[in-house]
């Protein structure tokens, strides 16, 4: 805070002040709350949860040698809305929120937080169906790293889908990560370091960025039995970012995730037997440049149906008894698909894809006979409780 000439002769001599008015001006500015002097007597009014500083990252930054990095810059960014971010132009700069910054302390840690009214701003950033998805960027002449995450706000259009393996955004949800720092070119600028996030275009893969993502699976070792998949309508599926620095030549590292909502509806074609596959689509995966480094992550959901067999799952113990008829698995948490969207070819390295079960990401699993024993088996869990996994119909 700016004072006045007339402040700052006030507080140097605190002597002519009331003892009241002293007090109330040290424990307001040693945090204990703002303290009232009415007359000689204080009346101290502390903060309300929904005014108090919000938590929303700590960790760690290390230097390329793997050792502490004190005095780096640490920045809490906001991507925008995905009717917006999927409408930039290559060429054109990402509309970032930034919602604050720190600086890591002399063992290389930090924890950030935020006032509550640019906790409702970020929010503001929100998609539709309340994901929120959030950049931290480490910044400092020593060197260059960024993580992506997400968070779910408490507000969202009727009938969206919101992944329930994502954390609120609010007080109580702080991101944990350990950042890395890249060497940056010799004449980078301290803070901000190349504050803009530039749009490179689709992915150079041949297919104008087009690429396949598993958005869920299913295994059956029944014979008598049909199975297939639904999905899209608003649904959420997190993917991984990958991040490169040219500098270094080490190709691109996985660096967090970031949420991408679909469109219409997809439904995968029913396959009858002892069958088992995974279901992809495609999505658009484009480059985007930031300092030098070059982020590639996904844009927007492109539609398609794509199949991929895979062998049955093995040794599940986690089973419900299934009768005849057609069986449905729409909630709860699914597998993370640690390949999930296949950039190997392209990158070097595969990213990961997770797909919550929902109203519009639904497996189906059909007992075919009257007589016909089967059950359902989680590999995380029961089916039909909160945490099953990938499911697989057995006999």
């Amino acid at each position: 805070m700016t004072r006045t000439g007339k402040q700052n002769r006030r507080l140097a001599h605190p002597a002519s002040l009331p003892a009241a008015v002293v007090l109330a001006i040290v424990l307001g500015s040693a945090g204990y709350g703002v303290a009232q002097a009415h007359g000689t007597a204080i009346k101290r009014t502390s903060l309300t949860p929904a005014s108090r500083p919000m938590e929303v990252a700590r960790g760690k930054v290390l230097n390329p040698a793997g050792k502490p990095a004190s005095g780096v810059h640490i920045i809490l960014e906001a991507w925008p809305p995905q009717s917006v971010f999927a409408h930039v132009k290559p060429g054109k700069h990402v509309p970032m929120r930034t919602a604050g910054s720190v600086v890591t302390n002399s063992t290389g840690h930090f924890t950030l937080r935020i006032s509550a009214a640019a906790a409702a701003r970020i929010k503001g950033a929100a998609n539709p169906n309340g994901v929120l998805n959030l950049a931290l960027r480490a910044a400092s002449p020593k060197g260059w790293d960024w993580f992506g995450y997400s968070r779910t706000t408490k507000t969202r259009r009727a009938n969206a889908i919101a992944p329930s393996y994502l954390p609120s955004w609010g007080a109580g949800h702080p991101e944990t990560v350990t950042l890395r720092l890249s060497r940056t070119a010799a004449n980078a600028p301290d803070f901000p370091v190349c504050p803009d996030v530039i749009d490179e275009g689709p992915l150079a893969n041949g297919k104008n960025g087009l690429t396949p993502v598993t958005v869920g699976g299913t295994w059956t070792t029944l014979k008598r039995s049909t199975t297939w998949m639904t999905y899209g309508a608003n649904q959420t599926t997190s993917m991984g970012i990958g991040i490169d620095n040219p500098l270094e030549g080490g190709g691109f590292t996985a660096s967090g995730t970031i949420g991408v909502t679909s469109g219409l509806q997809e439904t995968y074609n029913k396959v009858t037997g002892s069958h088992s596959r995974l279901y992809r689509t495609d999505f658009t995966y484009e480059e985007y440049n930031q300092c030098g480094f070059i982020l590639t992550e996904p844009k927007s959901w492109a539609g398609g149906k794509l199949y991929q067999a895979v062998p049955a799952l093995k040794h599940l113990t986690l089973c419900v008894p299934e009768g005849p008829g057609t069986s449905k698995v729409s909630s709860g948490i699914a597998s993370t698909f640690k390949g999930g969207v296949s950039l190997k070819d392209i990158i070097g390295i595969d990213l990961s894809a997770e797909t919550d079960y929902s109203s519009t990401a639904t497996i189906f699993f059909k007992v075919n006979g009257n007589n016909t024993p089967a059950q359902l088996c989680g590999t995380t869990g029961y089916p039909g409780f909160p945490n099953p996994g990938s499911v697989q119909l057995e006999p």
